[in-house]
């Protein structure tokens, strides 16, 4: 409910794009929601152009294997995928949905990180 007031809000400001800046676990958790109904209306898709993560979940050796462009590392994704699926089981996302989520958030990331 909290993402599409989000959402709602967004669109009565005639808004054409966004970079969202999340803190903490439900921070994150609101993002993801507000991403996947983006994803949702065709007509949105490139709508959401970058996101801020402020003490959002995630070991410090992340940021610095993305300092240094090296994505491909696969420590790096594995601990975003976990901490993703975690965040959804503390909010009590079934576990079919959450494991949905998380495959598709991995194919998000290996074909759009840069």
């Amino acid at each position: 409910e909290c993402t599409k007031k989000v959402l709602e809000a967004l669109n009565n400001t005639g808004t054409r794009h966004v970079v969202p800046h999340v803190f903490s676990n439900n921070g994150m958790k609101v993002y993801q929601h507000l991403y996947y109904l983006i994803q949702e209306d065709q007509k949105k898709k490139n709508y959401i152009k970058g996101l801020i993560a402020d003490s959002a979940p995630g070991p410090m050796s992340i940021r610095d294997n993305l300092r240094h462009g090296n994505f491909k590392n696969n420590q790096v994704v594995l601990p975003l995928l976990s901490h993703l699926f975690m965040v959804n089981q503390a909010n009590k996302v079934s576990l079919g949905e959450n494991i949905r989520q998380t495959y598709e958030a991995a194919l998000a990331l290996m074909k759009n990180w840069k």
